[in-house]
């Protein structure tokens, strides 16, 4: 997964049975797109999220092509898409930071491919976030957009800023050199 978008339009109440619906919205060359919307027990809309992704060839570790014949089998709803804006633009490193931590990978952050689980990096940003604004839980907007994954025992730099009421956590490694992930919440 490289990116995906969150937006909460009324959270479901706990132990409630949700329905939810989800569907290939497009797909080029190795890149493929995916949209949810979440449905509550009284058929109100609840979340709508979208999600992009890229074909690797988890032998070679390879950026591979999606095929037509692979293509087919997800039959791509082109055109119905969650959001108004349907493509997910890439999120720019603010220029200047507020407050940042750094973080060693636990064994529990990595997942079953070895590295950081992606729902990780959310709990990342959350405690980069400064007290007063981690208190305004809950956030019904979440964007992540990952570029190079993290692996167990790294050293990462979490850095926090707030631009145009949107707080945007960026994760580096510990000497500023890669970038592993900018997550926008509000």
């Amino acid at each position: 997964m490289l990116d995906w978008q969150v937006k909460v339009i009324k959270r479901p109440i706990y132990g409630q049975t949700l329905d939810i619906h989800t569907w290939s919205r497009k797909i080029i060359k190795c890149y493929a797109y995916r949209d949810f919307e979440v449905y509550d027990d009284n058929g109100n809309l609840c979340v709508i999220a979208t999600s992009k992704w890229l074909l690797i060839n988890s032998k070679e570790r390879k950026i591979s092509k999606v095929e037509p014949e692979l293509a087919d089998k997800y039959k791509s709803e082109i055109g119905k898409c969650v959001f108004e804006n349907p493509e997910i633009e890439k999120l720019k490193t603010p220029e200047k930071f507020d407050n940042e931590i750094l973080y060693k990978v636990q064994r529990r952050d990595i997942d079953v491919i070895g590295h950081m689980h992606n729902l990780h990096y959310l709990d990342l940003a959350y405690e980069a976030l400064p007290d007063e604004i981690y208190n305004k839980r809950p956030f019904d907007n979440i964007r992540v957009m990952y570029k190079k994954e993290i692996k167990f025992a790294e050293m990462v730099r979490c850095k926090y800023s707030q631009e145009n009421d949107r707080n945007i956590v960026v994760i580096e490694s510990e000497d500023g050199k890669i970038l592993h992930a900018i997550i926008e919440i509000w």
